[in-house]
């Protein structure tokens, strides 16, 4: 009685998983794939770390920029003397300004500056006054 009521258990299991196998979807390797990559949150998150590495690389592209400076100046010396003459008072002015910005591309620095300066001088009692203006771009060795 034994034999006979396993014969039919496995009689009966076979049934069933045939019957079961006939309902059960096909599914491609690729469908699969597809499937894991839309719902694992392992590539949900790998798509959000590459987006932030974006935004973060797009903010130091404000290193880029291009960097504006001005530099004035005033001098005034009561008394200065030199070699050649003397001068009861001395006055400089001047300003210099510059344009710069580094290039990512090459690794270097494209920059322009202009520097301009005023020099007064009044001398002793009898001699002429003095003075010098120099346009941007050039500087005077005297």
């Amino acid at each position: 009685m034994k034999a006979k009521q396993l014969f039919i258990l496995s009689t009966l299991l076979m049934i069933l998983l045939l019957a079961v196998q006939g309902f059960a979807q096909e599914i491609t390797l690729a469908e699969y794939l597809h499937f894991v990559e839309e719902n694992h949150p392992f590539f949900t998150k790998e798509a959000l770390s590459a987006e932030i590495e974006r935004k973060q690389a797009e903010g130091l592209l404000g290193a880029e920029d291009w960097l504006v400076g001005v530099s004035p100046y005033f001098n005034y010396l009561g008394e200065a003397s030199a070699a050649q003459y003397s001068a009861d008072r001395l006055a400089s002015t001047g300003a210099q300004a510059s344009l710069d910005r580094s290039l990512w591309s090459t690794g270097g620095k494209l920059g322009f500056s202009v520097v301009s300066d005023f020099t007064y001088m009044d001398t002793a009692p009898g001699d002429v006054s003095y003075f010098t203006a120099n346009p941007p771009g050039f500087k005077s060795d005297a």
